[in-house]
């Protein structure tokens, strides 16, 4: 999906907000992690990768602690400093609804990434914000295109078919184990989402810009190599799988 247009969103969000820059300025006096730091530097802190993450971190916790302060004022910095991170996950969006622009998914990720900050809970010392908050943007942004599909009963390809239940607890256990037997990352990222994290084949067909059947292909692909390393242990979460397909 073309982000240009989200990145034109945030820079102007960003330059609205610096019209108040001398509140934002004193505003930042509250947090120490900012000490010495422009306000308009900020967003270029962020982006720069030769900046620790861990000084990326408790830029990003600061400035979400003054956002939740006073939001208006602080909305447009800290989108422009999640800039790449934002852009990044409209990227991602391969798949949408028929009747869902470009621009009705860069509103969703704005409004999503303003909730997560204002409700994900803040570590000390603040670890991981940036892929945090993205994953958040992420999760609800595809459960809204969800939402779409299934209020305008539009079919994305096997939308239809029963999604698999999510396996009994002893075999959870085993997947978060099984990147010993050789199964690319990809698909154990796959497996992890749609039998731990209980994700449907299309919420992740739409994420990942393939059709579900595709996806089911893929899983089903990882599972058969890992019956044939340790048939005692997966054999019976295939057979499940096979069932739910």
């Amino acid at each position: 999906m073309e982000s240009f247009r989200l990145s034109a969103l945030l820079r102007d969000a960003f330059a609205e907000a610096l019209r108040n820059e001398e509140e934002l300025t004193r505003a930042m006096a509250e947090e120490l992690a900012l000490a010495d730091v422009r306000v308009r530097g900020l967003p270029w802190l962020m982006h720069d990768r030769s900046v620790p993450l861990a000084r990326q971190d408790e830029l990003l916790a600061a400035v979400v602690r003054l956002y939740r302060r006073s939001p208006r004022p602080w909305s447009g910095v800290l989108l422009e400093m999640l800039a790449p991170a934002l852009v990044q996950v409209c990227r991602r969006m391969l798949r949408v609804p028929r009747g869902v622009d470009a621009d009705d998914v860069h509103q969703q990720v704005i409004v999503e990434a303003l909730a997560a900050a204002a409700t994900m809970p803040l570590h000390e010392p603040p670890q991981r914000m940036q892929r945090r908050i993205a994953l958040r943007v992420t999760t609800m942004t595809v459960r809204w295109l969800v939402s779409v599909v299934r209020s305008e009963g539009e079919s994305l390809l096997d939308v239809g078919q029963q999604e698999p239940s999510p396996p009994p607890r002893e075999d959870r256990l085993l997947i978060q184990e099984m990147s010993e037997y050789g199964v690319p990352a990809a698909s154990l990222a796959l497996l992890y989402r749609s039998q731990v994290l209980g994700q449907t084949f299309v919420e992740l067909a739409l994420e990942m810009g393939i059709s579900p059947g595709a996806l089911r292909n893929r899983q089903r692909r990882a599972l058969t190599r890992l019956r044939r390393a340790r048939p005692d242990l997966f054999a019976r979460l295939l057979d499940d799988l096979s069932q739910a397909a």
